[in-house]
């Protein structure tokens, strides 16, 4: 059992303990368990792409988002197409910094404009 917590409106929550194993690679919730250096470091080894992992992610906003109300504003569809940019980059052979690749959300106390 393994259990994911969230920060929603500067307090950390625990979510509901997910029964079970944790999951295995190659399956729908593995992503979830990965911290974010888990996940780079996969990714630079190739376990699989940008593309991969911002799409499980807003697969798990859009299960959780209801419960949670964490976005004021969120474009899958660009994220997506960046996700795809990065990923070109990374099969071009270019340079490839430590946060490559993973999908990072903003939070409103920062001015993005």
């Amino acid at each position: 059992m393994y259990t994911i917590y969230t920060i929603v409106k500067y307090e950390i929550r625990e979510c509901q303990p997910i029964s079970g194993p944790e999951p295995q690679p190659g399956t729908p919730g593995a992503f979830r368990a990965l911290s974010a250096t888990a996940a780079a470091a996969a990714m630079a080894a190739g376990e699989f792409t940008a593309e991969e992992l911002t799409r499980a992610c807003l697969e798990r906003i859009a299960e959780r988002e209801d419960a949670v109300g964490a976005w004021a504003f969120l474009d899958g569809e660009r994220a997506l197409a960046q996700a795809r940019a990065l990923d070109a980059q990374k099969a071009a052979g270019g340079t490839l910094g430590p946060l490559h690749g993973l999908p990072v959300g903003i939070k409103d106390i920062f001015d993005t404009a």
